[in-house]
C-alpha cells in the first residue's frame, strides 16, 4: 500500500506501508536530500525477515511527513536511515 506525501515540506514521494516493520527506515537518499540532522549515536542493528543484520546509519528525529496532498495532515516520525534499500520512505507499525 502506498500515498502520496511531502517529506521535510518540499520532497515528493510514495511511502512504502509495512504491518512487519517496527521502525520508520528512511533511505540514504531521501535524508540527504532532505538536508536533516543525522543522529549518528542513534543508529541500531535490524534483523530483516530473510535473517540478515543491517546497521542504520543513525536516526532523523522529528521528520515532517505530510500525508495526502494540499489538505492532508503531518506528522513527525522517528525514522532510521538505512543504507541501500529500493524504497525513499518506508512507515512501520502503526501506520499500516
Amino acid at each position: 500500500m502506498t500515498c502520496k506525501a511531502i517529506v521535510a515540506q518540499f520532497l515528493w514521494t510514495y511511502p512504502l506501508f509495512d504491518d512487519g516493520l517496527q521502525i520508520v527506515g528512511a533511505s540514504k537518499e531521501l535524508w540527504q536530500r532532505s538536508g536533516s540532522l543525522l543522529r549518528t549515536h542513534r543508529a541500531l542493528k535490524m534483523e530483516s525477515a530473510n535473517g540478515s543484520v543491517t546497521t542504520t546509519l543513525g536516526m532523523i528525529e522529528n521528520l515532517p511527513v505530510k500525508i495526502g496532498s494540499r489538505d492532508g495532515f503531518t506528522i513527525y516520525v522517528q525514522a532510521q536511515v538505512v543504507p541501500n534499500t529500493p524504497y525513499n520512505l518506508l512507515l512501520g507499525q502503526p501506520f499500516h
